[in-house]
């Protein structure tokens, strides 16, 4: 007879630690309708367009950048169904993602797109070095 050891541990509404003999995981999001992170591999178990955002951000704030740089490309291949709003925030998530792994042209490249959707979009101008919508003299 097997012998299965886990322990679930609550650490915010939302936010658990998976415990078991073969290691340990992190579950972000409610039971039936979340991601578990752990052993070197994000699982996606449910996708869900409201939800992702949210996703994006917890794993940002856990400076898991590359799960939600993976997480933002695969939301980003479905983009014909997608609101313009939310495309510019997908890519906005993949940018500061960029930045966070230091690939600056990448970065360069995300903000620009979404600089010319829609320029006023939080602080692309800013990031992108430019003053309302006019170059500074290093960009000229």
């Amino acid at each position: 007879m097997n012998f299965r050891c886990w322990r679930r541990i609550k650490i915010v509404p939302g936010v658990t630690l998976n415990l078991s003999k073969s290691g340990a995981s992190l579950s972000l999001g409610p039971r039936g309708a979340h991601y578990t992170i752990g052993h070197g591999a994000v699982a996606l178990l449910y996708c869900a367009q409201a939800r992702t955002q949210a996703r994006t951000q917890a794993l940002r704030a856990l400076g898991l950048h590359t799960a939600v740089r993976d997480l933002c490309t695969k939301a980003l291949g479905r983009a014909r169904r997608l609101a313009p709003e939310l495309i510019r925030a997908y890519r906005y998530q993949r940018a500061l993602c960029y930045e966070a792994l230091g690939h600056g042209g990448r970065l360069r490249t995300e903000l620009e797109r979404i600089f010319a959707s829609a320029p006023d979009y939080e602080d692309v101008a800013a990031r992108l070095g430019l003053e309302e919508g006019v170059p500074d003299a290093q960009h000229a």
